[in-house]
C-alpha cells in the first residue's frame, strides 16, 4: 500500500511540474516572442506601404520610331507600331519623323537626332532610314539598338551581314511571300486591265529572283500580256539600264524582296515623266508608284516589337537575333497623286476592289486595299 502511495504521489507530483513548466514556457513565448514578432511584422507592413505611396514609378523603356510620315504606308506601320508600344505599360514612345524621306540632308539630319537620343532601342521603316541609322552608327562607332523593318534583300543591300547572325548592332524584320498562290502579276492586271507590256527589272542573286521573274513572265503570257524580264547584274547600275528600255512600256514593275527596290523612288520618278504606270514591291518605292503592294503593316509591328522587346527585356544582343520573316496578307496601295501622272487617270477604284475580292488567287488583298486621295 506504502508503494502503491508513493508512486500515485511520483506521478503527480510529475504532471504538476509539467502543466506549471508548460505553463511558463508558453507565457516566455507569449511575451517574449510572439507579440514582438506581430508588432515587427506589423511594422514592416506599414512601412513598406508608406513608401510605395511616395515610390517613384521604374523609368520605362524608350522606344525611338523613324518614318516618313508623307508616306502612307510609313503612317500605318508607325499607326500600328503605336499601338503595340502603348498596349505594354514598360514601354514609352519617341517619334523621329522625316518630312522628306527624298532629301539625304534631312534624313542625316533626323537619324542624328535618333541615335543621339534616350531611345533605349530604335525601330526604322524602309532602308533609307535604316541605312542612314547604320552608317552613322559605324562612324560614331554608336551601339544603341536597331531593328528595322520591310527592307528586302537586307544582306545584298549591306544592311546585315547574314540572316541568321546580323552582327553589329541591328537586327529587323524582311517581308516574303505570303504563299505560293499569289502573283503579282495577277495583282497588277486586276489594278490596270488595259496593261499590255510590262517592263520588269530584277537583281540577279542567289535567291531564287529569276525563277520568280519567270513565274510572272509565265502568268503574264497566259493572260496574253507580254513581260519583258531584265536583268540586273549590279544593282548600281539599275537606272541605268531601266531607262534604256523603258520606252515602249505600259507598266514597270519590280518584284517583292528584290534588291533593286533601293531605287524605287527613283524609278518611280522616271514612270511618271514617262507617263508609264509604276508597280512597286516593297516599303521603298511606294512613294513615287501610282501602285504598289507590300506585307501587312500590323504583321511587320508585331515582329518588329517582339524583336525590340527581347533587346530590351530579354537583354539579347541584336547581333545575333536571326532576321525574322513577316508573313501575312499583302496590301494594295493606289496613290491617287500619282495616278494621272503614270496612265491611271481614269482609275475605277470601286471596279478594282470589286474584281480583287472575286478572284480567290488573291485571297491575301481582298480586304486590304489602300486608297491615297490626292490633296
Amino acid at each position: 500500500v506504502d508503494r502503491i502511495d508513493f508512486l500515485l504521489q511520483q506521478r503527480i507530483l510529475k504532471q504538476y511540474l509539467l502543466f506549471t513548466y508548460k505553463g511558463k514556457i508558453m507565457h516566455i513565448i507569449h511575451k517574449y516572442l510572439l507579440i514582438p514578432a506581430l508588432a515587427t511584422g506589423l511594422l514592416i507592413f506599414v512601412i513598406y506601404h508608406i513608401k510605395s505611396l511616395f515610390r517613384c514609378p521604374s523609368p520605362k523603356i524608350s522606344i525611338g520610331l523613324v518614318y516618313a510620315p508623307t508616306s502612307i504606308y510609313h503612317e500605318q506601320v508607325h499607326g500600328a507600331l503605336l499601338t503595340c508600344i502603348k498596349s505594354d505599360s514598360r514601354f514609352s514612345v519617341q517619334d523621329f519623323a522625316i518630312a522628306t524621306i527624298t532629301d539625304p540632308i534631312l534624313v542625316n539630319s533626323v537619324c542624328e537626332l535618333a541615335l543621339e537620343s534616350k531611345a533605349d532601342v530604335l525601330i526604322c521603316t524602309g532602308f533609307n532610314s535604316t541605312q542612314t541609322i547604320a552608317n552613322l552608327s559605324h562612324k560614331r562607332n554608336n551601339k544603341k539598338p536597331v531593328v528595322f523593318l520591310g527592307i528586302s534583300e537586307p544582306v545584298e543591300r549591306g544592311i546585315v551581314e547574314s540572316l541568321e547572325r546580323p552582327g553589329k548592332n541591328i537586327t529587323g524584320v524582311q517581308s516574303i511571300p505570303v504563299n505560293a498562290t499569289f502573283n503579282p502579276i495577277e495583282l497588277l492586271l486586276h489594278a490596270k486591265p488595259s496593261v499590255k507590256q510590262i517592263l520588269l527589272p530584277y537583281l540577279v542573286v542567289a535567291g531564287g529572283n529569276e525563277q520568280k521573274a519567270y513565274d510572272a513572265q509565265k502568268v503574264a503570257a497566259l493572260k496574253g500580256v507580254k513581260v519583258t524580264l531584265l536583268p540586273i547584274h549590279n544593282v548600281n547600275n539599275t537606272l541605268l539600264h531601266v531607262t534604256s528600255v523603258l520606252p515602249g512600256n505600259d507598266a514597270l514593275m519590280y518584284l517583292e524582296a528584290d534588291g533593286i527596290g533601293h531605287h524605287g523612288i527613283s524609278l518611280g520618278k522616271l514612270a511618271s515623266q514617262q507617263n508609264i504606270t509604276m508597280f512597286a514591291g516593297s516599303i521603298d518605292g511606294i512613294s513615287q508608284a501610282a501602285l504598289g503592294y507590300t506585307s501587312s503593316p500590323n504583321c511587320l509591328a508585331i515582329t518588329a516589337f517582339e524583336l525590340a522587346k527581347q533587346i530590351t527585356i530579354n537583354k539579347v544582343a541584336p547581333s545575333i537575333i536571326p532576321i525574322a520573316d513577316s508573313i501575312g496578307y499583302r496590301e494594295l496601295i493606289i496613290n491617287t497623286n500619282l495616278c494621272a501622272e503614270q496612265d491611271l487617270k481614269n482609275i475605277d477604284i470601286a471596279a478594282i476592289t470589286d474584281a480583287i475580292k472575286r478572284n480567290p488567287q488573291l485571297a491575301v488583298v481582298h480586304d486590304h486595299i489602300t486608297v491615297q486621295k490626292s490633296h
